[in-house]
């Protein structure tokens, strides 16, 4: 499936894919470390309707997500509020990994400036605040958090064709029909996860982290 963004339809770039990938396999290896098996050790990243999934779920919406931004198709998936914050989580859970920000340079900084040149940011970012040199984004060596989160943030921006599932509470999750309507929202953006938990839902992780883990080792 191709996806909806901001700048059109379209698929990830290379070093986006790249990125996108290698975040979800250490994720998965992660969770598999800890007691609880679950993402971030179910701390949560993100205010969103994706956080509210069930496990399972979440590895099922992931798979979804992640084969719509790496397979062409003639059409695109509806946008959803979990489906649009499943992307936006990928980006949170790599924001988080420069809270140290040493470790985060050296285990990340390089795919996320790949990944932020392969896309135009820094040529966008000429003349914004900041200096002149790529604006507020990172640079090689450098060690201010904000700088990496700004950089997470303006990959996640180019992939997200909004962020209306960050208005959830605000919009009673969808119960607020005559806001949203003047808000040009679709009227079943916010509805519930509809997957189902069956035996499609457990085998998402495996088939997830196959798919993911082949990318990310292919670069």
């Amino acid at each position: 499936m191709t996806w909806k963004t901001s700048s059109g339809e379209r698929v990830l770039l290379p070093k986006e894919a790249n990125l996108f990938c290698s975040c979800i396999a250490t994720a998965i290896d992660f969770a598999d470390d800890g007691e609880s098996g679950l993402l971030n050790y179910g701390d949560p990243l993100i205010q969103a309707p994706f956080e509210q999934l069930g496990k399972n779920e979440k590895y099922a919406v992931l798979e979804d997500v992640t084969r719509a931004l790496l397979l062409e198709t003639p059409s695109c998936p509806k946008l959803t509020a979990i489906n649009e914050s499943a992307i936006y989580y990928v980006y949170r859970w790599l924001a988080e990994q420069f809270d140290d920000v040493d470790s985060g340079e050296e285990v990340w900084g390089a795919q996320v400036i790949a990944a932020l040149q392969e896309s135009g940011a820094f040529e966008e970012m000429e003349g914004e605040e900041g200096d002149e040199d790529g604006g507020y984004l990172p640079k090689m060596g450098c060690l201010d958090r904000d700088r990496w989160e700004n950089g997470c943030e303006a990959l996640a921006d180019r992939i997200l064709w909004d962020r209306d599932f960050e208005m959830a509470d605000l919009l009673g999750h969808g119960t607020k029909q005559g806001i949203m309507a003047f808000a040009t929202m679709d009227s079943d953006y916010f509805q519930p996860y509809a997957g189902g938990g069956g035996g499609a839902a457990r085998g998402a992780k495996d088939r997830l982290y196959r798919l993911v883990r082949r990318v990310a080792d292919a670069a």
